[in-house]
């Protein structure tokens, strides 16, 4: 399903349409897209693997480069991360995080979005106009003191990551088996 978006940036605006996916674990955007829109893409910690939806590899390899965006849905504003890489004839893709941070009403068996949820607005972060201390947690340790990054603020405001599951006591000493780091 396409819906109306329109992205705002100091150098440029436009409306086009964004693929909304359910099942796109994360949002993208095309590496074109980010070029001709001019935003300024920051490279990832470590490359991700990213997977075509018929189970082959992306053509492109690893997503090395991530930009983050402020959307406004409703009238409700959140910055998320969009991933960049090829996504086909698609410039954005708007996948689960964006639905579960604003929870857009569809009609289904029109394929459009309800009006409540308009307008769809995307505008470029400034790093430099964010204000105040971004630490949304510390924990305390004898070693030093923590900060949470901001995609760790992402998350836990998308409440994505808040179930927390117990490993049973037998199972521990294989936990690493089953961890998503390599």
């Amino acid at each position: 399903m396409h819906i109306p978006v329109s992205i705002r940036t100091s150098n440029t605006m436009a409306d086009t349409k964004a693929l909304v996916d359910s099942g796109a674990t994360d949002c993208f955007m095309s590496e074109d897209f980010v070029r001709r829109m001019k935003l300024g893409q920051r490279p990832l910690q470590k490359p991700r693997k990213i997977w075509n939806i018929d189970n082959t590899a992306n053509h492109d390899g690893p997503i090395t480069h991530y930009v983050d965006l402020d959307i406004q849905t409703n009238g409700t504003r959140k910055v998320l991360r969009f991933l960049v890489t090829n996504i086909g004839h698609e410039d954005i893709i708007l996948g689960y995080p964006w639905m579960a941070v604003f929870e857009p009403q569809f009609t289904w068996k029109t394929g459009r979005i309800h009006e409540q949820a308009l307008p769809i607005i995307i505008r470029s972060v400034n790093p430099s106009q964010i204000i105040g201390d971004q630490v949304i947690a510390r924990a305390h340790t004898t070693a030093s003191q923590l900060r949470a990054t901001t995609s760790t603020e992402l998350a836990i405001k998308a409440q994505q990551y808040t179930k927390k599951v117990e490993v049973p006591q037998e199972y521990q000493k294989f936990a690493k088996v089953f961890s998503e780091e390599e």
